[in-house]
């Protein structure tokens, strides 16, 4: 979990180097000890991307292997929405931009389900 988010694409954020100039060197130790999933804040919306690494969406090479960390904001509870701009990054798998909670349930010992709700119902 961390508070500014490596990857966003809110109001032109993007993977964001003036904000973080290490962040190459955070995700190489996500990557090196396999980190499944990313939680952020910061950023007063929700969005999910794909496994991501250096801006790429990357797949394992066989199933049930290794790919990358999948990145998700989670700041729609927050004081104020931010919104998104229209041209969606390809790593970006889902954006959501109003008032709202996420639940985690965990699923035996090799799943998460991450659910996201409105103001008034769920996602």
């Amino acid at each position: 979990m961390g508070h500014r988010p490596m990857y966003s694409s809110s109001d032109a954020t993007g993977y964001n180097l003036a904000d973080g100039p290490w962040w190459a060197d955070v995700e190489a130790v996500l990557i090196k000890y396999s980190v499944d999933l990313c939680l952020w804040g910061h950023v007063h919306n929700a969005e999910v991307t794909c496994p991501l690494h250096n801006g790429n969406c990357v797949e394992a090479e066989r199933p049930g292997d290794y790919d990358a960390p999948v990145h998700v904001v989670l700041g729609n509870g927050g004081q104020s929405i931010a919104g998104f701009p229209y041209l969606v990054p390809i790593w970006s798998l889902w954006r959501f931009a109003e008032y709202g909670f996420s639940t985690i349930e965990v699923e035996g010992a090799t799943r998460l389900r991450m659910n996201f709700f409105s103001d008034c119902q769920e996602r």
